[in-house]
């Protein structure tokens, strides 16, 4: 029995060369999403999420079940050879072989870069031949989703790579007339794509055709230049040569020069034929959200490929906390584009915080890339300079994508640049790279709450009730969004069999302010920030912990000096390098926010190492600046009775004035500067300080309509306490004042 499942041009079932009646949309589409996860087995939250254009039904549980068993009927005529199977709530296909087409593509093209790593470019362009007749275009036609959508669009990048490999391939052998139609109809679909026009252009100049040729780059730079890009080096060159009736000489490749090996001549100094470096982990089966990222990292690929608008390596640095995700979206990245990287792909991990292993020094790193690299240890050189030269002369000429895992600085980064454009550099850090100009910069905040409910649903691999819905809310809210944390909380729920969402909501309620709650046994949260914390100096780890005893949200730079009782200038340095490792955000100029869970371990720092005595005075002094604050802002609204005392405008001792509200802008602190949180109240669990004499023991709320140069109303409401013997001190002021203390 001859069976043929094709994705490539759409979804079909043949047997014998006839083709099998298939069901509805919806059920094609399951289909074609428990065939490209085939081996696999998928949750109905995954199947309902990729198998419907939108939000699914309230009944897609029991039409995932009804549907799967009616494909089960549709294939029972093909046996064994395709089976669809469901256990425990999950679903999956098994396939046998060399049955589905894309399958087949796909082994057909990494055979093919095997063999030209090999230096056998023959078969290599064989096997690239076999996958390419393969191919029908678009790919999952008529499959509406947006996952499909998606799957299909890097179907069509891995065709269009393995187009350009094989023109390269023939190029060297000088067979490109074999290409030319592949590459013409390439073009066609991506009129914007320089490395296709450059191929084209290149192909039909080899093969005479210089007036197609010229035409060709025409068409590629006006394209270019209507979507706001300019043509690069490789394509101005490439058109230059068709217009002069050149034929641009085909580029060899380093192995074919010298020695015979890889990078240049010399038999003791460079890699050796073996196959190229495939060093990346494994990708994460539960990776969600990011598409904006993802969609970003993409867009820089596409500019390293051949005919780079730039001649230098395109390089992201994607940065932030710990635990925020940096290294899965590096690897899901890189993944998802090591097709585009035919010569191989690196990973090296730096290990500036990682527990237990020492950080990898520059030198070390080199050697270690050289190694992956093919070469032997006795070709390696001794120092950082010549180890350096020999890993960019490695990569000279080729498309490799390299991670660089956990960097400490912009110099470590430097030194694993590779020399020419064509590669893929991933960086990721806890801090900021801002010397690092030739990088494309990528912060990485706490997931958007449904993607961090997703994720959650993803770890924990049950099927949670539509009724559960809200208490999966608040426990990834519980998690700051974090994904690190909804992992270890999923993971509660993933191996604690007996546990439900509501105990492990509970559970986080319980020790609520407790990072050990995230400690899976394998990963822990408190432990992966104190590896940042362990980083920061003396003066800036003081800080750190002042800032965890803030009652409100955020803070300012007077707020922030008068907890430390020191000048605005070293606070405000202090604060932006914080920022700048990821511990603190500043969410506009001079205010600044703790992440949640950072706070509750700049607590736990501050309980282990200060005196409570000091963190007392720190708290007195920042509430004392809060009074003298609202004081000076209500003598310039005129809302205070009896006028401003004197002790409103006088500093404290060894700190600054109090913020200046005759401007009234926001850099004095005046009433359009952001308060807190608009219209919030700060609360603090501290006890309610001693106040001096005649000072109000209300806290008062005034409102402002905006336009109007006295308040509307002064509203007095009695301090919120949790406990009679811990009465809070509560301060609010509405949005539109834009200001409150």
């Amino acid at each position: 029995m001859a069976l043929s499942i094709r994705l490539l041009g759409g979804l079909s079932v043949s047997r014998d060369g006839v083709a099998l009646p298939l069901p509805g949309q919806r059920q094609r589409c399951l289909l074609a999403v428990l065939l490209l996860h085939h081996g696999r087995t998928l949750s109905r939250a995954n199947l309902a999420a990729w198998a419907w254009p939108e939000d699914p039904p309230a009944t897609v549980d029991r039409q995932i079940a009804n549907y799967v068993s009616g494909l089960r009927r549709t294939l029972a005529p093909l046996g064994e050879t395709v089976t669809l199977s469901s256990r425990s709530a999950r679903f999956g296909a098994v396939l046998q072989a060399d049955v589905l087409d894309v399958d087949r593509f796909g082994s057909l093209v990494e055979n093919a870069r095997t063999a030209r790593a090999g230096h056998e470019h023959e078969i290599a362009a064989a096997h690239l031949h076999q996958a390419l007749a393969l191919w029908r275009d678009p790919p999952l036609d008529g499959l509406d989703t947006p996952y499909l959508r998606d799957r299909a669009a890097q179907l069509t990048l891995r065709h269009r790579d393995a187009v350009l490999l094989l023109a390269r391939i023939e190029e060297e052998a000088g067979r490109l007339p074999a290409v030319l139609e592949p590459l013409r109809g390439l073009a066609a679909q991506r009129p914007q794509d320089e490395g296709v026009a450059v191929a084209l252009v290149r192909a039909l100049a080899a093969c005479g055709e210089g007036v197609e040729a010229a035409e060709a780059a025409a068409r590629a730079t006006a394209a270019l230049i209507a979507d706001g890009h300019t043509p690069g080096p490789a394509l101005r060159q490439a058109h230059s040569d068709a217009l002069a009736g050149r034929a641009t000489a085909p580029e060899r490749r380093p192995e074919a020069a010298g020695s015979g090996r890889r990078g240049g001549p010399g038999p003791d100094n460079r890699r050796g034929p073996g196959p190229s470096p495939r060093q990346l982990p494994p990708d994460t089966g539960a990776f969600t959200g990011r598409s904006d990222e993802v969609a970003r990292v993409v867009r820089l690929a596409e500019r390293s490929g051949d005919g780079a608008r730039a001649a230098v390596p395109a390089v992201c640095a994607i940065d932030g906390m710990g635990g925020v995700g940096k290294t899965s979206l590096a690897l899901h990245c890189a993944h998802r584009l090591a097709d585009r990287y035919p010569d191989g792909q690196l990973c090296l991990e730096l290990h500036t915080h990682s527990a237990g292993v020492p950080p990898r020094g520059t030198a070390e790193a080199l050697g270690l890339a050289l190694s992956c690299l093919g070469f032997p240890p006795h070709a390696i050189p001794p120092g950082p300079d010549a180890r350096a030269a020999a890993y960019r002369a490695a990569l000279a000429g080729t498309r490799t994508l390299i991670v660089l895992d956990d960097v400490a600085d912009e110099a470590q980064v430097r030194a694993l640049l590779p020399g020419s454009a064509g590669c893929l550099v991933l960086v990721t850090s806890r801090r900021r790279l801002n010397g690092l100009d030739e990088a494309d910069p990528l912060s990485l905040e706490s997931l958007p709450a449904p993607d961090a409910m997703a994720l959650f649903r993803a770890t924990a691999g049950r099927e949670l009730r539509t009724a559960e819905e809200a208490l999966l809310a608040e426990t990834v809210e519980l998690c700051g969004r974090l994904p690190l944390a909804v992992r270890i909380a999923a993971s509660l729920l993933r191996h604690r069999r007996a546990w439900r969402l509501g105990d492990v909501l509970a559970e986080l309620h319980t020790r609520q302010g407790d990072l050990e709650a995230f400690d899976d046994g394998s990963r822990n949260l408190a432990a992966t920030f104190e590896l940042s914390y362990r980083s920061l100096t003396p003066d800036q780890r003081t800080l750190f912990r002042r800032l965890g005893l803030v009652p409100g949200p955020d803070i300012d730079v007077h707020g922030a000096a008068a907890l430390l009782a020191v000048p605005p200038g070293p606070v405000r340095r202090g604060l932006r390098e914080l920022a700048d490792r990821h511990l603190l955000a500043e969410t506009a100029p001079d205010r600044f926010r703790l992440h949640d869970l950072l706070r509750d371990y700049a607590r736990g720092r501050s309980r282990a190492e200060d005196d409570p005595a000091v963190c007392e005075a720190a708290l007195d002094g920042l509430f004392d600046h809060y009074e003298r604050a609202a004081r000076a802002a209500g003598h310039r609204l005129r809302m205070v009775p009896g006028g401003e005392p004197p002790e409103a405008r006088r500093s404290w001792a060894g700190g600054p004035e109090a913020a200046d509200f005759g401007t009234g802008g926001p850099e004095a602190g005046g009433p359009e500067a952001g308060g807190p949180e608009a219209g919030g109240p700060v609360r603090s669990s501290a006890p309610a300080r001693t106040r001096k004499p005649g000072w109000p023991q209300r806290s008062r709320t005034w409102s402002r309509r905006p336009g109007t140069p006295r308040p509307g109303k002064i509203r007095d409401t009695p301090s919120a306490s949790r406990s009679p013997s811990r009465p809070t001190c509560t301060t609010t002021v509405p949005g539109p004042a834009r200001w409150s203390c």
